[in-house]
């Protein structure tokens, strides 16, 4: 089964501005502000994936596209990622990635140390996907 949940997630839970782009791909908006772009703000609750998953038996993929705030909702799976060791794929884009302040080395690692590997999927320019696995 698939779930597929309305929320913003990053590292922390709490409240944040949401910037969507006006003219630009409206779903590309971000937790930071693009200034090519003029963009609406919207406030938005925020949860860590650790929060909105605690209660899942079962957890065997965690696909994460969310314009450069991908390191921060990885770091706030941390338990989800140890007790049930899913696939991961995320997008990583080294404009929003900068954005966030967040490098993927530092992902890498993090995801590393949990006993993940790495290979480069899709890359376009400055952007490509992450598939991450798990021996166990």
């Amino acid at each position: 089964n698939v779930s597929v949940i309305k929320t913003a997630v990053s590292d922390k839970s709490g409240n944040s501005s949401l910037f969507i782009p006006e003219i630009a791909n409206q779903g590309g908006g971000s937790f930071y502000r693009d200034k090519r772009f003029e963009a609406k703000e919207i406030e938005v609750e925020v949860k860590t994936l650790d929060e909105i998953l605690k209660n899942e038996k079962s957890v065997d993929l965690i696909q994460i596209d969310i314009c450069g705030n991908e390191g921060k909702a990885i770091l706030g799976a941390k338990d989800t990622i140890s007790i049930h060791h899913p696939i991961i794929i995320f997008e990583y884009n080294k404009y929003g990635w900068d954005l966030a302040g967040v490098t993927i080395d530092s992902a890498l690692n993090f995801l590393g140390k949990l006993g993940y590997k790495f290979e480069k999927i899709g890359k376009s320019g400055d952007s490509f996907n992450v598939l991450c696995l798990n021996d166990k």
